[in-house]
């Protein structure tokens, strides 16, 4: 396998693609703008002045706070909406913490010494794991629905289960 670093691409009322995470070379792109580091911290703390002084009470506060209302509204909000199919204003705030921001012109998603993709794509490599004699899937089982055979409550402690449905749900959150 060879090093690739991930790469995350988007774009903004038609506008040609920019690179996520959001740092120097987005902000620039985005502002038409031609900004150094220094600057471009200036011009998002401008941008979040709305928070200052405030503690972000949701991730769409957390947002504004993180890269100011126009960088936010454009590349965050409408793709956390329809990620978490939920508004927002009703998520918490730590979820959009992870998200990196940078003053550099370094686009990786990650900052890891060693980064990758599986070289011919995530299905063939997750067919080649599940095509073992000690792997069995079961397509369409509710292992939420109590009672049943292979529920959460039966198989607990027994085999382990890789659960793909949504996490809140598995929480009961």
């Amino acid at each position: 396998s060879r090093r690739t670093p991930t790469r995350v691409y988007t774009t903004h009322s038609g506008r040609r693609s920019s690179r996520l995470p959001i740092n120097l070379g987005t902000i620039n792109q985005f502002l038409r703008t031609a900004l150094g580091p220094d600057q471009a911290r200036a011009r998002v703390a401008q941008d979040a002045a709305e928070m200052a002084g405030r503690t972000p009470q949701n991730l769409d506060e957390q947002g504004i706070a993180l890269v100011g209302r126009p960088l936010y509204e454009a590349f965050i909000r409408g793709y956390t909406a329809k990620q978490w199919q939920t508004d927002p204003k009703e998520l918490p705030a730590s979820i959009i913490t992870r998200l990196p921001v940078r003053y550099t012109y370094d686009n990786r998603y990650f900052s890891d010494r060693w980064e990758g993709l599986p070289v011919d794509g995530y299905g063939p490599w997750f067919e080649r794991m599940v095509d073992h004699p000690n792997i069995e899937v079961r397509l369409g089982v509710d292992v939420l629905e109590p009672g049943g055979p292979f529920s959460r409550d039966a198989l607990r402690g027994q085999v382990p289960v890789v659960f793909t449905g949504p996490v809140d749900r598995y929480f009961d959150y």
